[in-house]
């Protein structure tokens, strides 16, 4: 029985030999991906044996030896003259590939900068350049960018167009050596991409420890979409959202986002300035940051938010009831709400005629140096029905609470520098 099998096996070789060897060849195609290790490269016009549509390969002959190559590895085998004029159209850039300076950039399915996107290629791809087309200028603003249009094939035969300026081309004979020269451009551009990008103010609150938290927010600044595909700046008032297309590079160290309005200066490291066109066409600059890998903003607020309500349950567990036979009787409730009658001497000069007596209230401003010594903070408070804020400095005391109005003090930015010239007094006793 097993001679049986050993002589069925040696049959079944030699008739699958002949067949090889006696039947019509496919024809004749032109190899579009190199593998060196079987000699075989780019532009060699090979003979095409057996097609095996469940291995997806070829067998193909060169100098007598027989190897398998994927489909995608050579082209749709032909006579042989016209396997030879088909190599005229890669000939110009036989040898070449490509490496890809930038994460996320598109194949297209046109030579046209707008065209349906085929594959999203990665950072240091290798592809394979097989010739070019004239295609529709690619602009980075009234300017025509350098460069072709190449048709590309990714390394498992997916093939579209791609504009060369974030290409890196080199002679598969001499090697990525020849393209090193490339590498202080593309550390520009990894790290732009790479990077968080935080609004400049950040780092001076962080280290004045001085919060806005109108404009420190953990979802504003500028994402670059080379991880999530979108590419994001948001503000107060401001968010641009846009698919991530690529990035190319006017000039030095000045960057587009490809079909997005926005621009980005690489200034230092750490700092970037943005800048885009808004719905009016008016142009939009923001200085950006990075911040340090051990500073958490969603932390930093949530420490803000402390101090705030630290500093209401201070004055709303200091007395029920704060009380002036002048200005009425004021009290502090849970959240941040209070109550406030009876102050009708001071509208409308200080408080806004016509709105309640109830109404929120918060810590958002701090006081300078020099005054942090004689008062506790600022109290800011908004009567419901107004949009106005009134401020004031406070002082708890052993017996009652102090405010004095800031109306007329000096602010810079979320800080007050100096109290007004004639301020207004008023002392609730504690009840």
């Amino acid at each position: 029985m097993k001679l049986k099998c050993i002589i069925f096996a040696f049959l079944s070789m030699f008739i699958l030999i002949s067949i090889i060897s006696c039947s019509p060849s496919l024809g004749y195609s032109v190899v579009l991906w190199s593998i060196p290790e079987s000699n075989i490269y780019d532009g060699d016009v090979v003979h095409v044996l057996i097609k095996s549509k469940i291995m997806q390969v070829y067998v193909i002959e060169k100098d007598g030896v027989k190897t398998e190559v994927p489909f995608w590895s050579i082209t749709v085998p032909e006579k042989k003259s016209k396997a030879k004029e088909s190599l005229l159209k890669y000939q110009e850039f036989q040898h070449k590939y490509a490496l890809v300076a930038l994460d996320g950039l598109p194949m297209r399915e046109r030579a046209v900068n707008t065209s349906r996107q085929v594959y999203r290629l990665r950072e240091q791809e290798k592809v394979r350049v097989l010739y070019k087309e004239e295609g529709e200028p690619v602009m980075a603003g009234n300017k025509r960018l350098e460069g072709d249009w190449l048709r590309i094939m990714t390394n498992d035969g997916t093939q579209g167009w791609c504009f060369s300026y974030n290409l890196r081309i080199f002679d598969e004979k001499a090697g990525v050596e020849s393209i090193k020269q490339t590498e202080k451009v593309d550390n520009v551009l990894k790290a732009l991409l790479e990077k968080r990008w935080w609004p400049e103010s950040y780092r001076t609150m962080i280290e004045t420890g001085k919060i806005d938290l109108k404009i420190m927010n953990s979802n504003y600044g500028f994402v670059t979409g080379s991880v999530t595909g979108q590419v994001r700046f948001t503000l107060q008032g401001v968010n641009l959202s846009y698919p991530f297309e690529g990035v190319t590079k006017r000039s030095n160290d000045i960057y587009s986002f490809d079909n997005t309005p926005i621009t980005v200066t690489v200034k230092k490291d750490d700092f970037i300035v943005l800048e885009y066109i808004n719905d009016k066409g008016a142009p939009q600059a923001f200085n950006l940051i990075t911040l340090a890998d051990n500073i958490n903003i969603e932390e930093i607020i949530k420490k803000e938010n402390d101090r705030r309500n630290n500093l209401w349950d201070s004055l709303r567990m200091s007395a029920k009831i704060f009380s002036s036979s002048n200005y009425g009787v004021l009290q502090f409730l849970e959240g941040k709400k209070f109550i406030w009658n009876g102050y009708k001497l001071l509208t409308p000069d200080f408080i806004p005629a016509n709105v309640s007596t109830e109404g929120s209230a918060d810590f958002k401003y701090y006081l300078s140096k020099n005054l942090s010594g004689q008062f506790d903070g600022v109290l800011t408070l908004i009567f419901d029905g107004s949009k106005d804020e009134i401020n004031f400095f406070y002082k708890l005391e052993s017996n009652g609470l102090r405010l004095e109005s800031a109306k007329g003090a000096t602010f810079k930015g979320n800080t007050l520098n100096a109290r007004s010239s004639s301020p207004m007094v008023i002392f609730f006793q504690k009840k």
